[in-house]
């Protein structure tokens, strides 16, 4: 099921010229659609790093993944959305 990405973690990460953000929590797949002239992808990669979260090949910001709830830390069990 896809859910929006948490208002919070947008707010902190926000970047010009996004324009949606969608988040697959079963796969872990952030999905940004966003206007390539007014941001670039490795923007959005250090921005979603800083949230605590990978980005590729960016990992993400140890301090703000510490942060994270238990159930979205990489060791944390996969989700059952039942």
């Amino acid at each position: 099921a896809l859910t929006p990405l948490s208002s919070h973690a947008w707010l902190e990460a926000r970047e010009p010229g996004v324009r949606a953000v969608r988040l697959d929590v079963k796969s872990k797949l952030l999905t940004v659609q966003f206007n390539p002239r007014a941001t670039s992808v490795e923007s959005l990669r250090k921005a979603v790093s800083k949230l605590g979260y990978d980005a590729d090949e960016v990992e993400a910001d140890p301090k703000a993944h510490a942060r994270l709830d238990y159930c979205c830390q990489k060791t944390a069990p996969e989700h059952d959305d039942r």
